[in-house]
Formats: C-alpha cells, sequence, structure tokens
C-alpha cells in the first residue's frame, strides 16, 4: 500500500497534465465555432473549459516542479528546465487570458468571442503543443518517470 502511495506521488505530475491540456484546447475549439455559430451555452462551456483548464495548468505545474525535484542534481535538469520554462509560461499566459475573459465578461461583453480572442487563444496553443513536446520528449527520449527504464530513478 506505501508503494502504490510513493507511486501515485511520484506520477501526480503524469496524472494531472492532461487534463489541462484536453480542456484548453476544447475551449479553444468552442470558441472557434463561436465564431460559425453563435450560442450562448457554447459561449459558457467555452468559458468554463477555459476557467477549469487554467486552474488544472496550475495544478500540472506544481506537480510538475515537485516531480522535478528527484533530477536536481543529474544532467538531465538544464533538459527538465526548458520544458519547466515553456510550461510556466504557458501557464501564466493562460491566468492572462483567463483574467482578461473574466474581467470582460463582467463588464457585460464576453472577449471569447471577438477575433483577437482567438488570435490569442491560438497562440496559447500553440505555446500548449511546444510545452507538450517538451514534456513528451522527457518522457520517449530520455525516460523521465519511467519506472524500470530510467537508471536515475533507483528502482
Amino acid at each position: 500500500m506505501l508503494e502504490l502511495l510513493a507511486d501515485t506521488l511520484d506520477d501526480l505530475h503524469a496524472i494531472t497534465v492532461h487534463f489541462p491540456i484536453a480542456l484548453l484546447v476544447v475551449s479553444a475549439g468552442a470558441s472557434v465555432a463561436l465564431r460559425i455559430k453563435s450560442s450562448v451555452h457554447l459561449q459558457h462551456t467555452s468559458w468554463l473549459l477555459l476557467w477549469i483548464g487554467t486552474l488544472g495548468a496550475i495544478i500540472a505545474s506544481v506537480t510538475g516542479l515537485i516531480s522535478h525535484f528527484p533530477y536536481e542534481e543529474t544532467e538531465l535538469h538544464g533538459v527538465i528546465e526548458v520544458h519547466q520554462l515553456w510550461s510556466f509560461a504557458v501557464t501564466a499566459f493562460f491566468i492572462v487570458l483567463t483574467g482578461w475573459r473574466w474581467f470582460s465578461r463582467r463588464r457585460g461583453a464576453d472577449a471569447g468571442t471577438t477575433p483577437l480572442y482567438l488570435v490569442v487563444i491560438l497562440v496559447g496553443m500553440v505555446g500548449l503543443v511546444l510545452s507538450g513536446m517538451t514534456g513528451g520528449d522527457l518522457v520517449y527520449d530520455y525516460g523521465i518517470n519511467v519506472r524500470g527504464v530510467n537508471p536515475l530513478l533507483g528502482r
């Protein structure tokens, strides 16, 4: 039971990171769909997915920071920092985007339906892809947190 708990703690980043990616991508897709066909329900869905996805990105960033500690004194530290930099930047980007949309909604004009918002969220999607690619490289090229494969984990 203790081993399962320890493994779960080690895997928190891998467990949490996929939800914000999916939620933010679907939010962006819903925003694009709003330009094609206006819908109050789709507008609220896009907003809710953005909000929850951004919250999830914050959680994924924190769990990623925790997951990186065992590699602090290894030769992989520099490679991990590239992913960490992209991820922190993308998380900050979506925090600002969520704040902008929140303020616009409070004023009665949801920015999520504007062409500028679409451009900005699509830029966020590019950052999200780059963050995901660098994270995927860590797993598939370097075996980060892959038990039984990575000798740095000592298991």
